[in-house]
Parts: C-alpha cells; structure tokens; sequence
C-alpha cells in the first residue's frame, strides 16, 4: 500500500496545470494491462516455482574468460571499450573505443533488441532495462514546455537545479563516458523524436501509452530470463575502465533472489503508476508553486501566521479538479490491484531467499545477504504487517503491542476515492494569534492556531472502519507512522496534520 502512495504521488507531481478543457480528460481505461484472473494466478503461482540455486564458489579470482559469458563482455566492451571476444578468447584487433554520443547508445539499444533471444542470461539482464529507456529518450527536453509555461519560477528553478546537481555528479564522479551517454540519452533532444509535452493531457496518454506498457514488456523480459544457474556480472559495465582492489569488486553474482526482487519493483512501478493514471493532474504545478509560497518560497517571508495547516490545504481545496478521480480510472486501480499483489509475492520470496542464501561466501552476489542483516527484523516485520492490510486485518503499530487500525485494501483499488482532497482537514483551531502566559503576563505565539481539528470522517470510515472522529484520525496517523512497512499508508493523513 504504500508503494501504491508514494508513486501516487511521484507521478503527480510530474503533471501541470492545463486548460480548462481539461476538465473533460478521461482516463485511458486501457492504460494499465488488465489482467485476468487466470491469467493473475499464473503469475503469482510461477514466481513460487523459483528456486535458489546459488552454488557459489569460495574462491580469490574470477576466471573473466569463462566465468562471464561472451556476449556480456561485448557488451561491456561497446559501452566502456575494450577487447570483443568469441569462443571464451579474445578477438584479436578487435578493440572498441566504447561510446560517445547518445545516438550510440540508441543504435546500441536497437541491435541489442534485435538480439535479444539468442542472448545470454547477463546480457539478457542488461539489455531488457536498457530497451525500457527508450520512451525516455529525450523526455526532459520533450517536457520543457509543460514546466516553462506553468508560471512556477520556483518549481521550474527547483527542477532545474535538480538536474544540474545530476549532471555534476555525472561529469566528476565517474570515471568514463557511458554516464555522459546515458544523462544526454534522456535529455537531449533527437531527430524524429515526435512533439514536445505541452499539456498533463499528453503526459498521461504518453505515460498510459508508452511507459507503462514497455514496463510490462519488460517485466516479462526478466520473468522469462533462464537463472537457474546464477550468472557473474561485470561491474566495468557501471565503472568503465577503472581497475578494481579485488575481483570481488568487479563480479558479482545475479541469480533467482535478484530476479524476484527486480520483478516486484516493476510490479510495483506498474501498479503505482498506472493508479495515478486514474486521478486528475490538473493544476498540479500552479497549485504546488502556492503551496511552498505560504512558506514564503519565491516570495519575501514576510508572514510567518500564513505557514499553517490550515492556509496550507487551502491552497489545494481551491483548485477542485486536482487529485479527482477520471472517469473510467475504477478499471485502471483494479488492474494496479493486481500488479500491486504480484509485486509484494515476488518480493517475499526475494527475501525468503536472500535469507536462505550462503552469508559467508567470498564472492559477493548482488543481494548481498550479509548487508542485510542489521535489518533482518525490520525487513520481516515489515512484510507481516504488509501482508496484514492486504488481506484486510489492518495495520499494527510495530512499538506498541495491541494497537491496530482496520484499513480496507482492496476498496481503495476497487472503489477508489473520488477524491483525495476528501482527506484533507475541514476545521482549524481559530484561537487567538497570541496566549498570555498567566504568571508572568509575557505574551507569546499561540503555535496551536491553524493546525486541523475534524476532518470528513464519512470519507475515513469507508476506508479506514475505525476512524470516526478526530481522535481515530489521529490514532490511526500515529500507530502507521510506528508500523514498519505501512509508514506511507497514513500520508493521506497526517500530509496536512502538521
């Protein structure tokens, strides 16, 4: 569930104000791949089929001619540069350069796909992520017009810096060009490469349409990648030329655990995403520009009174259409549903398995069991009380021993708010700006002023059963934020507590 949220809200915050023609948007039923039933059983029946099977040597050096197959080390080499190799030996004069612009590494991406059957495991590894970059090609120049025609200098100054601080740390921190490549595949622009993003409308369709339909693709990729026997991967494909201390550094071991884990983070991705497809964007950016302006970003802190709770959601009440359900958007949570549902299974048996994994091995894997093991606790707990909301026995406080709140899972997927503003506080505490404290007679701030005291609880009951006044909002907000794995659950609720 709380997946389900963040990226809720990451993908919200994408969206722009738009039109008012917008109003009339509906959603792309279509969006998320509707899964059948049989079809849902599958899938989760065949990720409990995996099997670890990690044989792992105890050893000092990695034979990289045998160990690491063919293919992967030409892969490495047209990124990073190096020697191609056939037949577990080197092909003499053969030495690639590595690349250099973005548009190699979009023909790289093309021949790979075209490829991609007759791969091997690692290099089938690699080359399914690579192939889901390519709808994001060029994406933070095709989105240029939707963030500069906002009129949110803050947002668009804060956006920019952001990707400014990413591509210092490309340009110093790592050592050959493959990053370069990569941070100019995303942001520059490219022959043929369609229309620019101009309104939340097209970002929607592009995101239903594109996005997460390669996600789809590629998880199917990965779910279908033979690893019975865990296959080493090179980390000079990350690292480029530089020479590692060990050989423990540059291998590391991909096998069922990490496949699982990857395939429910996709899992997620799909599920997360295609929710937020459901819901209208409309006015997100404007409405973000206010929100920070109440704290006097982009503007002269000159009130410190206006920076409560209470002016704070009313900004978001006054644009109606943000965060509304679209029509049609009940078919596209009810599919998140299941991809949300697989997602957690995978990720389980992930960690089933990293835990049943060798801990003492030399030779790292890329779950690394060992670096787990502070958390083991947190990390088991965690997915208890996950299991927990989805099947509809509520959340438990992970400090405080009996205290649980009911939530209803699968109503949100299946009858979805209409509005998560319905969330948002209704009353305020309307004291005097200024309290006397009594003894002294000095006058001080009255810091309660502002912050929520009711809130819709008609909305709250359908969803969360218990909460029926303001003390079950509050309780229920509290005893989240102390449950490991359902943090995020609550943010509906205490967002504007504070």
């Amino acid at each position: 569930m709380n997946k389900f949220f963040i990226l809720f809200l990451l993908a919200s915050c994408t969206a722009s104000a738009a039109t008012k023609s917008a109003k009339v948007f509906k959603a792309d039923t279509d969006a998320v791949p509707t899964l059948t039933e049989d079809e849902y059983q599958k899938i989760i029946a065949d990720g409990k089929k995996f099997e670890a099977s990690r044989k792992v040597a105890n050893v000092d050096r990695i034979d990289y001619a045998t160990a690491v197959a063919d293919d992967f080390k030409n892969l490495t080499s047209d990124f990073v540069g190096g020697s191609k190799w056939k037949d577990q030996k080197e092909v003499p004069n053969s030495k690639e350069s590595g690349m250099h612009t973005n548009a190699d590494l979009a023909k790289e991406i093309d021949i790979l796909e075209a490829k991609y059957p007759i791969l091997s495991p690692a290099a089938q590894i690699v080359t399914a992520q690579l192939i889901a970059l390519k709808p994001f090609r060029g994406m933070v120049y095709r989105l240029r017009p939707l963030v500069e025609a906002q009129h949110t200098p803050f947002i668009h100054g804060m956006i920019i810096a952001f990707i400014r601080s990413v591509n210092a740390g490309v340009n110093n921190l790592f050592p050959s060009d493959q990053w370069k490549v990569g941070f100019d595949y995303l942001t520059q622009p490219y022959p043929n490469m369609g229309a620019q993003i101009t309104t939340e409308q097209e970002l929607n369709a592009y995101l239903g349409t594109h996005v997460i339909h390669e996600f789809v693709t590629l998880f199917n990729r990965v779910k279908g990648i033979n690893l019975d026997t865990p296959v080493y991967m090179d980390n000079r494909l990350l690292w480029g030329t530089a020479h590692f201390v060990a050989d423990q550094d540059q291998f590391v071991l991909f096998g069922n655990s990490e496949k699982l884990s990857y395939l429910s983070n996709v899992s997620f991705a799909i599920s997360g995403l295609g929710a937020s497809l459901a819901y209208n964007w409309l006015g997100m950016f404007e409405t973000t520009q206010k929100f920070w302006m109440v704290y006097g970003f982009n503007t002269a802190l000159s009130n410190p009174d206006n920076m409560t709770a209470e002016q704070r959601v009313s900004v978001i009440r006054k644009n109606s259409d943000l965060f509304t359900l679209l029509p049609g958007g009940e078919k596209i949570t009810k599919a998140a549903k299941k991809w949300y549902k697989i997602g957690l299974s995978y990720g389980k048996q992930s960690w089933g398995k990293v835990q049943d994994a060798q801990k003492d091995s030399a030779q790292p894997t890329v779950m690394d069991a060992r670096g787990f093991l502070p958390f083991v606790r947190i990390i088991n707990t965690s997915f208890t009380n996950v299991d927990e909301i989805v099947s509809g026995k509520g959340v438990s406080s992970s400090l405080v021993n009996g205290e649980v709140v009911a939530v209803n899972f699968d109503l949100f997927f299946d009858q979805p708010p209409k509005d998560f503003k319905d969330f948002l506080p209704t009353k305020f505490d309307q004291g005097a700006y200024s309290v006397v404290e009594p003894v002294t007679g000095i006058k001080y701030r009255n810091y309660s002023r502002g912050n929520p005291t009711a809130w819709n609880y008609a909305a709250y009951q359908i969803y969360f059963p218990g909460v029926k006044d303001a003390h079950g909002v509050r309780n229920a907000a509290r005893v989240m934020s102390q449950s490991w794995g359902s943090t995020l659950l609550g943010l509906p609720l205490s967002t504007m507590m504070f």
